[in-house]
């Protein structure tokens, strides 16, 4: 909350991108007028669950699971080997689509999931998403694309348990989503 004051007296005005920052940062005294944020202008899928569904070879009559594990090579690292431990621990009665940003190479990612069945598909994300039932997310961007296609997730992060101790330490937020 101190940062708040610090930026009260720094800027001329605040561009609020949340619907719930105007109230909070007009009561701190900082001049904030609600813009929007630029995503929601822009995350829209382009074909129907169905049409996305025939095009990656999906049963309609099976639940389908998205798997967003981040567009960095190192989040990537930590979160793809739980993500899909979470596969196999879910098993049959499930089908798994793994979502490939266009930051990373497919092929890599492909040889990883290995036996498991799991679909690749790179540069259709928002199609992805749309057409699940459930999408298992890395924090960050991806979940709020996935709540703006009116999705259930599940948001994953993980870390070193030193980092953790000493995020535990400063950070004091309730939810690590957006």
């Amino acid at each position: 909350k101190r940062r708040v004051y610090t930026l009260a007296r720094r800027v001329d005005q605040l561009a609020a991108v949340f619907p719930f920052e105007p109230a909070f940062y007009a009561a701190h005294g900082c001049p904030v007028e609600f813009v929007g944020h630029p995503l929601v202008d822009r995350v829209h899928p382009s074909r129907s669950r169905e049409e996305t569904h025939r095009r990656y070879g999906l049963d309609p009559a099976c639940r389908t699971i998205t798997l967003l594990p981040g567009s960095r090579a190192q989040e990537v690292r930590y979160l793809l080997d739980p993500l899909l431990g979470a596969t196999e621990l879910l098993g049959s009665g499930y089908q798994f689509v793994l979502a490939v940003a266009s930051t990373l190479n497919a092929a890599e990612l492909t040889e990883r999931v290995g036996h498991r069945q799991v679909r690749v598909v790179q540069g259709d994300t928002y199609n992805l998403i749309h057409a699940s039932d459930l999408a298992l997310v890395a924090s960050g961007t991806a979940t709020l694309e996935t709540a703006l296609l009116e999705r259930p997730m599940v948001i994953v992060y993980r870390m070193a348990p030193l980092t953790y101790v000493l995020a535990r330490l400063i950070v004091r937020v309730p939810f690590i989503g957006m």
